[in-house]
């Protein structure tokens, strides 16, 4: 299913889609550092200290995602928002399959990676289960996921966990694999 929604391309338009336009920036990069700009605020209720460590991680990963996306041109539809309500199971006389994916009020033109980090993040449990995410979906799509990317763009999908921790004081589970750790436990504890 993802493979048939990054199908759907455009060129230069990285951002969030509306009911009628991509709010849309010429490189992914700039997007991604409109979302940071857009979530600092919500965290700067943080001891400076917890607040610098996380901008810190965010930076480092934001030069990997510069790094790994200058000449990126053509950008994917990304769902991002895939989350056990938002999916839809069909029964075949007895197996299942996905029959579809609801609610894209998270959807923004990207690329894939943003989406499969956000998979990891919210949904994988350990290694084994990433790992074979991540073979599926170069088996189907043909094509070889930049890991380095994808785990940068994992530290920009957690910052966008702690802002809604932060505003919506709603506790998530931390992510097996979280940079975070310790910032959410420290979150958490206090």
């Amino acid at each position: 299913t993802l493979s048939k929604i990054h199908s759907i391309a455009r060129k230069k338009e990285f951002g969030w889609i509306t009911d009628d336009q991509v709010l849309a920036n010429p490189k992914f990069i700039d997007y991604i550092k409109s979302e940071y700009k857009r979530l600092l605020p919500d965290l700067e209720i943080l001891p400076e200290v917890i607040l610098k460590k996380i901008v810190s991680k965010v930076e480092d990963a934001i030069k990997v995602i510069e790094e790994r996306t200058d000449k990126v041109e053509i950008s994917n539809l990304c769902w991002y928002d895939i989350n056990a309500d938002n999916i839809i199971v069909g029964n075949n006389n007895g197996k299942y399959y996905l029959k579809g994916l609801l609610d894209p009020g998270g959807a923004r033109y990207g690329i894939a990676e943003w989406d499969l980090a956000f998979i990891k993040i919210e949904w994988l449990k350990n290694d084994s289960e990433f790992n074979a995410i991540i073979k599926n979906y170069e088996e189907v799509t043909n094509k070889k996921v930049d890991l380095e990317l994808l785990n940068a763009l994992s530290v920009i999908v957690e910052l966008n966990n702690i802002s809604f921790v932060l505003v919506d004081r709603i506790k998530l589970p931390i992510p097996y694999n979280s940079k975070f750790k310790t910032e959410f436990e420290y979150i958490y504890n206090n």
